[in-house]
């Protein structure tokens, strides 16, 4: 993907954020899954896998459409990837000032980095 969309640039280094995920009542097999992902994704040159924790919490959630009588919440199990933000920007950053990069690509799901490469590029500018 991006090779098509960035022809004039060469990927020196490719960080790959990610957390070992736990086996789920629901889905005992998403392990399995995943180690053979991230074994495919290892085979990609000038690739480095950095593993982050999935914490799980225990959390109070409110129904969309609780029972008439019955509760308004219900317990839920809450997962969450901790250290990846950081560890991102930290190895952005370290990149930069050591001139092993003069572009970064940040390709992600999460909403909290939307900014991330925007700011990035105008801290080193």
């Amino acid at each position: 993907m991006c090779h098509a969309e960035l022809p004039q640039n060469q990927i020196l280094r490719i960080r790959f954020y990610t957390a070992r995920v736990d086996a789920r009542p629901g889905d005992p097999q998403q392990p399995v899954r995943q180690q053979t992902y991230l074994r495919a994704l290892k085979t990609i040159p000038n690739l480095t896998l950095h593993y982050e924790q999935f914490l799980r919490s225990s959390v109070r959630m409110p129904l969309v459409s609780p029972p008439v009588g019955g509760p308004n919440t219900v317990e839920v199990w809450k997962t969450e990837e901790k250290g990846s933000d950081v560890n991102l920007a930290s190895y952005l950053l370290l990149d930069a000032f050591r001139k092993e990069s003069e572009a970064a690509v940040v390709i992600s799901n999460d909403s909290d980095l939307a900014q991330l490469p925007q700011l990035a590029c105008e801290t080193l500018l």
